[in-house]
């Protein structure tokens, strides 16, 4: 396999900043436009060899269930309604790294530069496949269907705790002997 990008270098595009909070949906239809449904409804990322859906329902008015969460937060962590959620600009800022991140996490791990950690955990029942790329604290969130993984979320770790958790998550992950996703086919 040929690596898109340079095992010492990770190669993210730009952060896309909301200059002017007045003007965040004319930002939100910037983001939906140029980046979400270009990258992540028509043109699907691949994960292991299986697309990556993103989830649409329930709609929140006309944005997808997946956008609505990679560019709001749900600050009580308990809300299935995205009208609960609000503005998050890190999230936003971001979210031209998903499909990126997505596709070369593979690149990273065969050249073991540990650039994008990679560990599973179960979440109701599927499991969950955690991609975090350490260096800029972004993390993605897929889950495992049949043949398939939806994009669950995608959110920037602000507080130090927070990625000390995580890590120690792939680290206790690390140390299994078995991996939780199976392969269905």
């Amino acid at each position: 396999m040929q690596c898109a990008k340079d095992s010492l270098k990770e190669c993210l595009p730009e952060i896309i900043e909301c200059k002017n909070l007045a003007d965040w949906n004319n930002y939100l239809n910037k983001l939906y436009d140029e980046i979400f449904k270009p990258q992540l409804i028509e043109n699907l990322p691949v994960f292991k060899g299986w697309r990556v859906l993103s989830r649409r329902m329930p709609m929140d008015g006309e944005w997808e269930h997946g956008f609505t969460h990679m560019t709001h937060v749900d600050l009580k962590h308990n809300s299935n309604d995205p009208n609960d959620r609000i503005p998050d600009l890190r999230r936003s800022e971001r979210l031209n790294w998903v499909k990126r991140i997505i596709e070369n996490y593979e690149c990273s791990i065969e050249k073991n530069c540990g650039k994008i950690l990679y560990w599973e955990e179960m979440y109701r029942g599927r499991v969950r496949c955690n991609l975090l790329f350490i260096d800029e604290r972004f993390l993605i969130v897929l889950e495992q269907a049949r043949n398939i993984y939806f994009l669950i979320t995608s959110f920037y770790i602000e507080k130090d705790w927070e990625l000390s958790k995580r890590i120690k998550k792939y680290e206790a992950y690390q140390k299994q002997k078995t991996p939780l996703a199976q392969s269905y086919q």
